[in-house]
């Protein structure tokens, strides 16, 4: 995945933030065909210019080359700078082990599963799929299928990031 912002090329994250106003346009590396599905669902084909964003077109990208390989990327953009300045990163432990930054993960029925945020310290609101709000630290036990889908994690800042949890 390939992505400018305010003309600055970059390339391998699977999450930026940004703020509001700035220019982003989305691609991959290799520019051959390619669709990009927004987060509403729409298919765009090709490089995809989005002009000056707006907070409202933050989620989640789904690249596919047409070769068939599939990647992502968690596009978050804020009207607030400390966000872009201190990101919120995804964080959650899998059968105790704690890891964080990617925004989907793969568990297995059973797992045992704990939502949280990065930097510690901050107040953070966990909204489950079915839109339920939780607290920070927020165990979901031994999962099972029907706990599948996006969680969004928000900080006291109004900083927000996405899980999409396959299980």
């Amino acid at each position: 995945i390939e992505y400018t912002i305010n003309g600055v090329s970059g390339s391998g994250l699977e999450q930026i933030t940004m703020a509001e106003g700035d220019t982003l346009v989305l691609g991959i590396v290799q520019n051959d065909g390619f669709t990009i599905t927004l987060p509403d669902e729409t298919v765009e084909t090709g490089d995809y210019d989005m002009g000056s964003v707006t907070a409202s077109q933050s989620g989640l990208y789904t690249f596919e080359s047409e070769f068939g390989c599939v990647k992502t990327l968690a596009v978050t953009i804020t009207d607030n700078s400390a966000c872009v300045s201190n990101p919120l990163i995804q964080e959650y432990r899998i059968n105790g082990e704690w890891l964080s930054g990617s925004d989907v993960i793969n568990v297995e029925v059973g797992d045992e599963v704990i939502l949280s945020g990065l930097p510690n310290g901050v107040d953070l609101t966990i909204t489950l799929p079915d839109g339920t709000e939780v607290g920070d630290d927020y165990n979901l036990g031994d999962v099972a299928l029907s706990q599948s889908g996006v969680y969004t994690i928000e900080s006291e800042f109004g900083c927000i990031v996405t899980l999409d949890i396959n299980i």
